[in-house]
């Protein structure tokens, strides 16, 4: 019995941890592996009342009545019956509640926005692949360098080392908004800075997809009316 009481304090401890860090999928499990060791224990019952329940509006014999009712139908002749109340209960009691206390203010003291689980993964995969696009543009940057030196008769080692250098001073530059030089989009053909060619194409690629969309999408409603009128016909 006194193992098990130790191991059931242990899964409440790691529970309250898993809850302080937001992990909550890892706390809901130990608290039901919890339960299912000691189904009275008002320590369970406060942690899982503030990990599923609002403590604000909602007491804590009604999250516990409705909790039982959903998830536990065969235990639910336990509330009929007054628990025994003793002097360690309260204790117990009394420090979960200054634990869920110190909870509440952990929570607080984060910024609301990374709170939810799902936000925290949409941010994730966002910048694991905007990292990976990165290096895929570093690639493609260091092989055409490298490339142009081949095409010049340059040695592959020494081309690809100097790409590798050219690469990297491409990067810093580009870091500071400033991509170089180019003449092919000039009226003068006149060299002039790419950040002051790339507005106007990006508007010029901007109004034919527009324009594309448009007419794709009049064609395709029009097809789809006709074809379907010959159907019914």
């Amino acid at each position: 019995m006194d193992r098990s009481k130790a191991s059931l304090n242990q899964i409440l401890c790691d529970a309250e941890e898993a809850i302080h860090a937001g992990r909550r999928r890892q706390a809901g499990l130990l608290l039901n592996q919890a339960l299912n060791l000691d189904f009275s224990r008002d320590r369970i019952w406060v942690l899982l009342h503030h990990l599923l329940g609002d403590p604000s509006s909602q007491p804590l014999d009604d999250f516990k009545q409705a909790f039982i009712t959903k998830y536990y139908p065969d235990k639910a002749s336990l509330l009929e019956s007054e628990p025994e109340i003793d002097l360690e209960s309260e204790s117990v009691r009394a420090e979960s509640q200054r634990a869920v206390s110190a909870i509440v203010e952990t929570q607080k003291s984060r910024p609301s926005f990374f709170r939810s689980t799902a936000v925290k993964a949409f941010v994730f995969n966002l910048v694991k692949r905007l990292g990976f696009g990165i290096l895929v543009l570093g690639f493609i940057i260091l092989l055409s360098y490298s490339g142009l030196d081949m095409a010049r008769g340059v040695p592959l080692k020494t081309a690809v080392w100097d790409g590798i250098r050219q690469t990297g001073e491409y990067a810093l530059k580009a870091i500071q908004f400033d991509f170089g030089e180019t003449a092919s989009r000039t009226i003068s053909l006149l060299p002039a800075p790419i950040v002051e060619v790339v507005p106007d194409i990006i508007i010029r690629s901007l109004g034919l997809l527009g324009v594309s969309l448009f007419i794709s999408t009049i064609l395709g409603i029009s097809l789809g009316v006709w074809a379907a009128g010959r159907r019914s016909g």
